[in-house]
C-alpha cells in the first residue's frame, strides 16, 4: 500500500477521484453527501498507508475560517437545497487546494496540463455551441463572424454555456497552455509544442470570440503587470530581496490607488444614478450598479452573510422589490462571497489570493520552473482582475476551480523550498501568525468595547434579515406579489428588528425591514414612518426609495410618491400592474390610488 500511495502517479488517481465525485453531485444534486466518499477515498488510502492526508500550508487559518463560513452560509439560506448544492463544490475545492499543495512541481505540471485541456475542452464546447445570432452584438465584425461558423458547423444538441463563462475558464487556462508551449519548445519536444500551441491559439480565440470584455481586461491587465514587473525587477539587482518587496508593495498601492481613481471618476456625481441603475457608466451593464446593490445587501447581513447561492433573492426582494428572479450573481468574487458567507469569507479569499500572488513574485525559485511560477502567478492575477466584474470561480459548476490555482502556488514554493514539509495539525503553533493574531484579536476587543451599540444593532439587524429572507424567499421566484399571507410569520424577524433599534434608534436597515413588513400587513402609515428614516440613513438605497415611494401611494400621499417614483424606471409600469392587483385583491381604494398616480404621471404634473 505504502508503494503505491508514494508513487507519483498515485497524483492522478486522487484527482480522478475528487473530479468524479463533483461530476456527480453536477449531474445528481440529490446525492448530498454520497459522492464525498469517492472524494475522500485516496485521502483514507494514504491514511491506511501511514502517511498524512494533509500538509501544512501557509493559508491553512484563512481556509479553516473560510470552511466555517461556508457552514454559517448553509444556516442562513433561505432555500436550503440550492446552499446545499453549492457547498458540497465548496468542499470539492479545497480538497483540491490541498491535494496540489502538497505536490511536487513534476506533479504540478500535470495539473498544467490537465488545466490547459480543460480550456482546449470548453473552447471546442463553445464553438459547437455557441449562437451568435441571439448574443448581444458587442463587436458587429465578430458577431458575424460567429454568425457565418454556425451556418457550417456541425449541428449539436448542445446546451449553450454563458460566453462570459466560457471565456472566464478559458483566460485560467491560457497562461498554462502558453507554459506549457514554451516548455516543451525548450525541449525541444516540438511536436507537442505544436500541439499546445494551437491550443493557445483556440483559446485565444473562444476569448475574442466570447466578447467578454472583462476576460479581455483581465488578460490585458496582467500582461502588461508581469511585463512592467519583469522590467524593473530586471533593472534592479534580483538578489537584494528588499528591493523586491519594497516594489512589490509599492506596486500593490499604486494598482489600489488607480482602481480607486477609476471608480471615483465614474461615479462621480452620479452615485444616485449608479444606485437606480440608471447611469451611462463606463462598465458595461451597469456593473457599478450591481456592486452597489451587492454592498447594500452586505450591509443588512455582514456577519453571516444571506446563505449560499443568496444573491437572486436577496437581489430581486430588497433592492428590486420584485418576485421575479432578475440576476444570478453580483459580478465581483469578493462581493459574493461576502454577501453569500459574511465579510469575514470576502477578506479571507483575498488574502488567500493577495498572500499566494506575493508568495510567488518575491521567493526564490529554480529557474527550472520559470515557466510555472508565471503560469501559475498570471493565473492568480487573471481569476483577480476578471473577479472584479465577473464572478466565474465561486458559483456553480466551475465553484471547484476556487482554490485550484492557489494550490498549484502553495505547492510550487513548498516543492522547491529547502524546509521540511510539516504534518497538519489544526493547533499547531505557528509563530510567524502569533504577533498578527494577538494584534487582530486586541483590535477586535477594543472596537467591541468602543462600537459595543452599534455592533449589537448591526447583529441582531443581521439576525432577522436571514429569518426574514427564510420565510419571504422560500419559494422564491413566485412571479406574483405577495398578498400579505407571510405577514405573521415575520413576528421573530420583527422582534429582532426592534432589539436592533434599542441600540441605534437610527439603524436604516431595521428601519428598512421592519417597513417592509408593515407593508405586508397594510398598515402603509407605520411603513412611511419606518421608510423615511430608513431613507434618511440611506438616502442611495434603490429598495428603500422603491418602498418609501410605494408606501406613499398606498397611504394616499401621490405628490410625495411621484419625485421618488419617478426615479424608478419600472414604477410605472408596475403601478399599472397594481391597479389590477389590488382589484383582484379586494383593495378598491389602493387601487384607486394607484390609478391616480398614473393619471398624474400622464398628465405630466
Amino acid at each position: 500500500m505504502k508503494r503505491i500511495v508514494d508513487h507519483s502517479s498515485f497524483f492522478i488517481i486522487e484527482f480522478v477521484c475528487i473530479t468524479l465525485a463533483v461530476i456527480l453531485w453536477r449531474i445528481f444534486p440529490g446525492l448530498s453527501w454520497k459522492p464525498l466518499i469517492i472524494a475522500i477515498a485516496s485521502i483514507v488510502l494514504r491514511i491506511t498507508a501511514g502517511r498524512s492526508p494533509l500538509v501544512r500550508t501557509p493559508f491553512d487559518l484563512p481556509i479553516v475560517v473560510f470552511l466555517l463560513t461556508i457552514g454559517v452560509g448553509i444556516w442562513a439560506a433561505y432555500q436550503p437545497a440550492v446552499a446545499w448544492a453549492k457547498f458540497w463544490f465548496l468542499i470539492a475545492a479545497i480538497l483540491f487546494y490541498y491535494l496540489l499543495a502538497r505536490q511536487p512541481a513534476d506533479n504540478l505540471w500535470t495539473a498544467a496540463i490537465i488545466l490547459s485541456l480543460l480550456g482546449f475542452g470548453i473552447s471546442i464546447y463553445f464553438f459547437l455551441s455557441n449562437n451568435w445570432e441571439v448574443q448581444p452584438v458587442k463587436v458587429q465584425l465578430l458577431s458575424q463572424i460567429g454568425i457565418a461558423w454556425m451556418r457550417i458547423r456541425p449541428n449539436l444538441p448542445l446546451e449553450s454555456i454563458h460566453p462570459n463563462d466560457i471565456a472566464g475558464i478559458a483566460v485560467i487556462a491560457l497562461p498554462f497552455s502558453l507554459a506549457l508551449t514554451l516548455r516543451y519548445a525548450q525541449r525541444k519536444s516540438y511536436l507537442w509544442s505544436f500541439l499546445f500551441g494551437l491550443i493557445v491559439s483556440l483559446i485565444l480565440a473562444t476569448i475574442l470570440m466570447s466578447v467578454s470584455r472583462g476576460a479581455w481586461v483581465a488578460v490585458g491587465a496582467t500582461a502588461g503587470l508581469c511585463i512592467l514587473w519583469w522590467a524593473i525587477t530586471s533593472w534592479l539587482n534580483r538578489r537584494r530581496m528588499l528591493y523586491q518587496q519594497a516594489l512589490f508593495i509599492a506596486s500593490l498601492g499604486l494598482l489600489v490607488c488607480l482602481a480607486a481613481g477609476y471608480i471615483w471618476i465614474s461615479v462621480d456625481h452620479r452615485l444616485s444614478q449608479v444606485a437606480l441603475g440608471t447611469a451611462d457608466v463606463i462598465v458595461s451593464d451597469s456593473r457599478f450598479h450591481i456592486f452597489w446593490s451587492a454592498i447594500e445587501l452586505i450591509k443588512d447581513v455582514p456577519f453571516t452573510g444571506g446563505g449560499l447561492d443568496g444573491f437572486p433573492g436577496l437581489y430581486s426582494r430588497y433592492i428590486m422589490l420584485n418576485p421575479n428572479y432578475i440576476l444570478g450573481y453580483s459580478h465581483n468574487i469578493f462581493l459574493d462571497a461576502s454577501l453569500q458567507q459574511g465579510i469575514l469569507a470576502g477578506l479571507m479569499l483575498f488574502w488567500i489570493y493577495l498572500g499566494n500572488i506575493s508568495r510567488l513574485a518575491l521567493k526564490p525559485l529554480p529557474s527550472a520552473h520559470s515557466y510555472l511560477r508565471i503560469a501559475v502567478l498570471s493565473s492568480l492575477l487573471i481569476i483577480i482582475f476578471h473577479g472584479l466584474v465577473d464572478n466565474i470561480v465561486l458559483r456553480t459548476m466551475f465553484t471547484m476551480l476556487l482554490f485550484f490555482v492557489p494550490g498549484m502556488a502553495v505547492g510550487l514554493v513548498a516543492s522547491t523550498n529547502p524546509e521540511p514539509v510539516r504534518k497538519w495539525r489544526l493547533l499547531a503553533p505557528t509563530r510567524r501568525l502569533a504577533i498578527p493574531v494577538m494584534i487582530a484579536l486586541g483590535l477586535i476587543i477594543i472596537g467591541s468595547i468602543t462600537f459595543r451599540r452599534p455592533l449589537l444593532s448591526a447583529w441582531y439587524t443581521n439576525l432577522g434579515a436571514v429569518e426574514m429572507a427564510k420565510v419571504e424567499l422560500a419559494d422564491f421566484p413566485t412571479s406574483i406579489w405577495d398578498d400579505g399571507k407571510h405577514a405573521e410569520l415575520l413576528s421573530p424577524a420583527e422582534a429582532q428588528f426592534n432589539r436592533a433599534l434599542a441600540y441605534d434608534p437610527v439603524n436604516p436597515g431595521a428601519h428598512y425591514r421592519l417597513g417592509l413588513i408593515a407593508m405586508l400587513k397594510r398598515d402603509f402609515s407605520t411603513a412611511v414612518n419606518h421608510l423615511e428614516i430608513a431613507h434618511r440613513g440611506d438616502p442611495y438605497h434603490r429598495g428603500m426609495i422603491k418602498a418609501l415611494g410605494l408606501s406613499y401611494v398606498w397611504n394616499g400621499q401621490i405628490d410625495a410618491a411621484l419625485p421618488l417614483l419617478s426615479l424608478i424606471s419600472e414604477s410605472n409600469q408596475e403601478l399599472t400592474n397594481y391597479q389590477w392587483w389590488w382589484g383582484e385583491l379586494d383593495r378598491p381604494d389602493l387601487a384607486a390610488y394607484a390609478e391616480h398616480y398614473i393619471e398624474l404621471v400622464g398628465s405630466g404634473q
